[in-house]
């Protein structure tokens, strides 16, 4: 009897991460390296993250142990002691956990900083911390990824104070960055010993083309769809105004077939937004146009015309009349993206968004004294943003009283939400701008009430 191999089932996404297992071997087979830095484009972040997901989960291959600390780096003097504070703070999260299945680590924080060499003080740490673990095989590995970086600068001088250190074989450490950056690849050539980059070509474009093509009905005119619609969005991403009129073409084809006019909106939206990207606004327009008739004309109609019995019940309202709002928040905001920004134009659009908004609340009847998620509060958020924006454009031109009238009526309708719906507008840009005017136009005692209404809405710390 032949033993034959079981088959590995691959798409494009195990296959790029196989690709980077595969770099992880050259780096672990490489005696004096101790940091691995995958330098990526920003659509292959993911990537990066979905290789340590992979590889930190419980059933991995390797016998390495991968954690991840996103410790914002602010300077370089603080950044070592807020690793181990996070450190210190994940074990004893875990803690009490791994008791329970007979693992307990005998590590506590005792950090020390060196004035001699900012990294000292977390490798240390990071280094009894692994030393407890009592691993056999592999290392442990930590993924440094800073929420934020404040001083890219100092961040580089951090790397160099790890790569001067003689860092023991049990640990390695992780890194990823932006190949617009390049940061690392100068340190590296500093370590070369020390320190690994890795510049796969992921090259994620084409990873959703693949994985299109690898699932679903290929025959299907819904799988083709999403097919042409991906070429469309990455058109538009490009600012290829020739690409954007032929895919639009074939994807607009496509959705009326399908027989779902929603779609139809989407495209026309995304075809819309991508001519002004391109600073094709007369061609933005016509597609824009297009797609508000198309909602308009279907507000009546049923969301599948051969399923009339299918009813889509939204917090909002009718969905049509949802999309013939957002086209014109996309209108509006592509008018504000030409190289000369239209404010005249964008503040027209913001306002027949608010009218039409304005409607709805009436046909909704959500014109409540309180509101949330529940009883109309989308359509009250959506307004708050056509008000802040129609006020924005009114500033622009230069008509400041106006503003502050608008802006007001914004206000009033954040009176009617719930502090977490409120919580979640642009409210406090609204205040900001409305002291703003009053500053400018030395209104002093409106100033002071702006700001009072604003903490009495948001809290003291509402300007932060």
């Amino acid at each position: 009897m032949i033993l034959q191999k079981p088959i590995k089932t691959t798409n494009a996404i195990t296959r790029r991460v196989d690709l980077l297992q595969d770099l992880w071997e050259d780096f672990l087979s490489a005696p004096q390296a101790r940091c691995c830095c995958w330098s990526v484009s920003e659509d292959e972040l993911s990537m990066i993250n979905t290789f340590f997901q992979v590889n930190a989960h419980e059933s991995s291959d390797l016998p390495d142990i991968f954690i991840r600390l996103e410790s914002p780096f602010q300077d370089i003097n603080t950044y070592s002691q807020l690793l181990s504070e996070e450190l210190a703070a994940m074990v004893e999260a875990d803690r009490d956990g791994l008791a329970e299945n007979d693992i307990f680590i005998d590590w506590e924080s005792k950090y020390r900083a060196d004035d001699k060499n900012q990294a000292v003080g977390f490798l240390r740490e990071f280094f009894h911390f692994s030393d407890s673990l009592n691993v056999e095989e592999g290392s442990v590995v930590v993924f440094l990824s800073p929420a934020s970086i404040s001083n890219p600068q100092a961040w580089k001088q951090w790397w160099k104070d790890v790569l001067s250190l003689n860092i023991p074989d049990k640990i390695l450490l992780m890194v990823c960055e932006e190949k617009e950056n390049s940061f690392f690849t100068s340190i590296a050539k500093a370590f070369p010993a020390k320190m690994k980059v890795f510049s796969p070509r992921l090259e994620m474009d084409n990873a959703i083309r693949e994985l299109l093509s690898e699932y679903g009905d290929q025959e299907d005119d819904s799988t083709n769809f999403r097919k042409a619609y991906f070429e469309l969005t990455a058109a538009v991403g490009a600012q290829d105004s020739g690409k954007i009129k032929q895919t639009a073409k074939t994807t607009l084809k496509l959705a009326r077939k399908i027989g779902f006019p929603y779609l139809e909106v989407t495209v026309l939206s995304t075809t819309g937004n991508g001519f002004m990207r391109c600073g094709k606004s007369s061609a933005g327009i016509i597609a824009f146009d297009e797609a508000l008739k198309i909602a308009d004309a279907n507000q009546d109609q049923p969301l599948v015309i051969d399923m009339p019995e299918l009813v889509m019940d939204l917090p909002g309202g009718n969905l049509y009349e949802q999309l013939a709002v957002q086209v014109l928040f996309f209108k509006a905001a592509g008018f504000l993206s030409l190289k000369k920004p239209d404010y005249e134009q964008a503040l027209e659009t913001y306002e027949q968004a608010d009218e039409r908004l304005a409607n709805m609340l009436t046909k909704n009847k959500a014109n409540t004294t309180k509101t949330d998620w529940t009883n109309g509060g989308i359509i009250h958020f959506h307004r708050s943003e056509a008000l802040r924006m129609t006020g924005f454009c009114s500033e622009k031109l230069g008509r400041n009283q106006q503003a502050l009238k608008i802006y007001t009526k914004a206000v009033a309708l954040a009176e009617k939400m719930s502090p977490e719906m409120r919580a979640s507008t642009m409210l406090p840009y609204v205040g900001q701008a409305m002291l703003n005017i009053c500053s400018k136009e030395g209104m002093k005692k409106a100033y002071w009430k702006v700001q009072g209404k604003m903490e009495e809405l948001l809290g003291e710390d509402w300007s932060e």
